[in-house]
């Protein structure tokens, strides 16, 4: 409930590129590092090969060398599925087209985020309203994860009279990580757990066994609270990089939100 990246991986990430790039040859304007049966690998066509996999310059010549050869391979492949005429494959074309897609609609997001930033006073803003609708507690809880209600309430009928909870978590529990500790769940906030079983955590009392099975998307939960303490909120510092990258994707929701509006969309019946 609660890399570095080898280098034959980041072939993967600019294969639609390159296949796109062998159907005509592009105009090359800047110095040709190497070529592939008359087709020019630039180093402008290089350069963006770094940026797109997010490989940090300077590089070594070593890795400048392994990084060609990875093109040259890609652009080899590429040139000898064109050859056979794979790219005119209707699950290849597909492929093909979804990559289109996927590249442009990043461009777009690119794009709007440039012309519209967001400020620190935007992350400042935000960090605040986080900070007012967050619980101002954390909990210490341990469960017994079971698939039907009639289950649980038997569990809870056993603890009433009684039974040991880390028994019987250990002997019932669905959760298997959490059942080997006899249900210890351990500290969370309501960041890190999902919204059913925190807000009926937040309503029971310290030492409390639910009386009524918790129903979640993950089936019927017997709880026991065991402590209660503040919650001390992450500092703006530690946060503001992750708060920003809530405000943008807000922003990218009301961008598609917008399109949405202006677009004739048909779904199939």
């Amino acid at each position: 409930m609660k890399y570095s990246r080898p280098l034959i991986l980041l072939a993967v990430v600019s294969f639609a590129l390159l296949t796109t790039a062998c159907h005509k040859k592009s105009v090359v304007t800047s110095k040709v590092v190497a070529s592939v049966n008359g087709q020019p690998i630039s180093q402008t066509d290089f350069d963006s090969y770094l940026q797109l996999n997010q490989i940090q310059q300077p590089v070594s010549d070593q890795a400048k060398k392994l990084i060609l050869n990875q093109m040259i391979n890609l652009m080899l492949l590429s040139q000898d599925a064109i050859k056979q005429k794979l790219d005119q494959k209707p699950d290849v074309r597909f492929l093909m087209e979804q990559q289109r897609e996927n590249i442009l609609a990043r461009a777009t997001v690119r794009q709007f985020l440039t012309e519209n930033p967001v400020s620190d006073a935007d992350v400042k803003a935000r960090y605040n309203e986080e900070l007012a609708k967050t619980n101002k507690y954390e909990y210490r809880a341990r469960h017994i994860l079971v698939k039907s209600k009639a289950e649980a309430q038997r569990i809870i009928a056993e603890l009433q009279h009684g039974a040991n909870f880390a028994a019987l978590a250990k002997k019932d529990s669905i959760d298997l990580q959490s059942a080997r500790a006899g249900g210890e769940l351990g500290w969370f906030n309501q960041t890190s757990m999902i919204p059913a079983f925190f807000d009926a955590v937040t309503k029971m009392k310290k030492g409390e066994i639910s009386t009524e099975p918790v129903k979640t998307q993950y089936g019927y939960h017997v709880v026991q609270l065991e402590d209660v303490r503040p919650y001390n909120f992450p500092p703006y510092d530690n946060m503001k990089d992750r708060i920003r990258a809530l405000v943008q994707q807000d922003r990218i929701k009301q961008l598609i939100g917008q399109l949405k509006s202006k677009a004739k969309i048909n779904l199939g019946s």
